[in-house]
């Protein structure tokens, strides 16, 4: 008679995920958050705010959304450029398709957004706080940290001439930093300029660069306290 040698080698169930809170993606029949079928139905909605059926079809119809979703947002943001009727009916039924298909989580109780929106309507809403810099802006110029170097002035001209080339950027993204190089020093000096960064504290993102500049930021950012005091 065989037995076990070891009960802790045997299979564990898997770990409970901990419910989120706030807005989270709706579950798929086979009881996870798949971020497709819903994205699609969003952006389905926006072709069709402005007479795209067929485009909107072809949206449902992809089957390689992750690698083919571009062309569709290059045809969206096209159709958006028309007109500003074509822009706002866009922006209105995409958001009004999240509404009805996204959920909210709060309390462990899960319930479609726009439910959310009208219970919670008369709770307190997100709190903001503004943070004055004492610093003076920079010296405006265009500045490209690479290794253990700034690259500044006809360098960083030069090296985004050779990323360009080399493909690992887009060439109007050289030709923009090109062009505003051209302009000089009187392009650059942001202040009185103001910004909605989305997702600020992002790695990638440009918010560092724009308080340098002198810009004011309104950073909107991910419900972690911790990444706020960077």
């Amino acid at each position: 008679c065989l037995k076990s040698r070891d009960t802790s080698l045997q299979r564990m169930p898997p770990k409970e995920k901990s419910a989120a809170d706030g807005i989270v993606w709706p579950v798929d029949a086979k009881g996870e958050r798949s971020t497709t079928v819903p994205g699609k139905a969003v952006w389905e909605s926006a072709f069709k705010a402005v007479g795209q059926g067929e485009l909107a079809a072809k949206v449902s119809a992809e089957k390689d959304w992750r690698h083919q979703y571009p062309k569709y947002l290059n045809e969206l943001g096209k159709l958006g450029l028309k007109s500003r009727d074509n822009a706002l009916s866009i922006a209105r039924e995409g958001l009004k398709s999240v509404r009805s298909t996204f959920n909210f989580i709060r309390n462990n109780e899960e319930l479609p957004l726009n439910d959310a929106m009208e219970r919670f309507s008369k709770t307190p809403k997100f709190q903001t706080g503004s943070i004055e810099g004492s610093g003076a802006a920079t010296t405006p110029g265009i500045e490209i940290p690479l290794k253990d170097k700034i690259l500044r002035g006809q360098d960083a001209v030069d090296q985004v001439d050779r990323w360009a080339q080399y493909g690992c950027i887009e060439p109007d993204a050289a030709t923009a930093v090109k062009t505003l190089h051209g302009l000089g020093p009187s392009a650059l000096p942001l202040a009185g300029h103001c910004y909605i960064l989305l997702g600020a504290n992002s790695e990638l993102g440009p918010l560092p660069t724009l308080l340098r500049l002198g810009a004011t930021v309104v950073a909107v950012a991910t419900r972690r306290p911790t990444r706020w005091q960077r």
